[in-house]
């Protein structure tokens, strides 16, 4: 019996969905962006003072993140210079020291949250994580891990994005715009949080397209916006408003889970009755 073309895209999408980790080729690619752009002399000065010894792919236990049912991506621009000369370390400073180790790097990122995260900023996606029954770790009742991702690039800088002068922007964003299309491609979630400018999300993630499903400010505070997306294979996007660098810090918790669970933003998954 030969099959249908639907029998086979089904099989073609449970073989995508049983990928349990991100490719040694992309974090290669990775590291050979971060060491290009250290030798650029435009770039490698902002990348010294941030201290930053290796590319920050993602942030999150992948292999836990390809086990969850549900697969959930938060998103920003480019990683934080605070991630580097923390104490504890964050990362094995030495992951890149013997080389294009993808291994080691690999476990150094997936151990983020279990070791010194900067929760000081990831809590506001955590908190909107828990009312969606994920988490970034070992948070008690959650169903799924998450992973945080950047959009323009892996590598932190002095200063930050806002800081960078345009020539600097265009060179991180020329490679990691590039890059981090072909990761989320690779981490095929079924949904993506994120809070920047409706220019950069347009620009980035035009496949998601620029009418939303759904769109609602919180008292008609134009800082408390909340919109869901849906990309033509069902993937969906849920852009919160980004306040002073701090993503939906402004929505409040209460407004916010009702407007979660009413929009139905992951398919009709059960939701938390509430969250921390």
């Amino acid at each position: 019996m030969v099959p249908n073309k639907h029998s086979t895209k089904r099989t073609q999408e449970k073989a995508m969905d049983t990928k349990r980790e991100i490719s040694p080729e992309l974090i290669r690619a990775f590291i050979k962006d971060y060491r290009d752009k250290l030798k650029n002399g435009k770039v490698a000065p902002c990348i010294r003072a941030a201290g930053a010894t290796l590319p920050i792919v993602w942030f999150g236990d992948s292999a836990a993140y390809f086990r969850s049912k549900r697969r959930i991506v938060t998103v920003a621009l480019n990683p934080s210079h605070v991630e580097f000369g923390a104490n504890p370390p964050r990362f094995d400073q030495a992951a890149l020291a013997e080389g294009n180790n993808v291994e080691r790097l690999r476990r150094t990122l997936d151990a983020y949250f279990r070791t010194n995260p900067y929760m000081k900023w990831f809590r506001h996606f955590e908190r909107v994580l828990k009312m969606l029954g994920a988490s970034y770790g070992d948070y008690i009742g959650s169903r799924d891990i998450a992973l945080h991702i950047d959009m323009y690039s892996a590598i932190a800088t002095v200063p930050t994005w806002k800081g960078l002068d345009a020539g600097t922007k265009s060179l991180l964003r020329a490679s990691g715009v590039s890059l981090f299309s072909r990761l989320l491609d690779e981490l095929k979630p079924h949904l993506v949080l994120c809070s920047v400018n409706r220019d950069v999300r347009e620009a980035v993630l035009p496949e998601f397209g620029d009418k939303p499903l759904r769109k609602e400010s919180e008292g008609g505070n134009p800082h408390a916006t909340l919109e869901l997306f849906r990309r033509k294979d069902g993937v969906r996007l849920l852009s919160g408003t980004n306040y002073r660098g701090q993503p939906f810090s402004r929505i409040t918790t209460n407004w916010l889970r009702e407007h979660l669970k009413n929009w139905r933003v992951l398919g009709g998954i059960r939701l938390r009755d509430k969250a921390d």
